[in-house]
């Protein structure tokens, strides 16, 4: 935890994170659909990504969701991620979300 009071804000950073993988957030749109979620999260699993937090919402009852969710920078480019994320995962958009 680091806690600065300047700005009033404290940051809480789970124990054993690495330095140089720091965490970052992604919030993904997807299908409010049964199995939407789990093909994601899949996606995540056969990278070999791990989740510190995941929350989801439903955006538009059978129509839309969001999940957000914050990992360990992945060992490859956000931008392949990004895809990886729509063609495997079939997420309609992924966005970065700086922490």
């Amino acid at each position: 935890m680091t806690a600065d009071s300047e700005t009033k804000e404290i940051k809480i950073t789970p124990v054993g994170l690495d330095e140089q993988r720091k965490p970052i957030k992604l919030r993904i749109t997807m299908e409010d659909a049964p199995g939407s979620l789990a093909k994601i999260a899949s996606t995540f699993g056969s990278l070999g990504i791990s989740l510190m937090y995941g929350e989801s919402v439903i955006i538009e009852k059978e129509k839309k969701a969001m999940w957000t969710v914050i990992s360990p920078t992945p060992d490859i480019s956000l931008d392949e991620l990004e895809q990886k994320l729509k063609d495997e995962g079939d997420a309609l958009n992924v966005e970065v979300v700086p922490l």
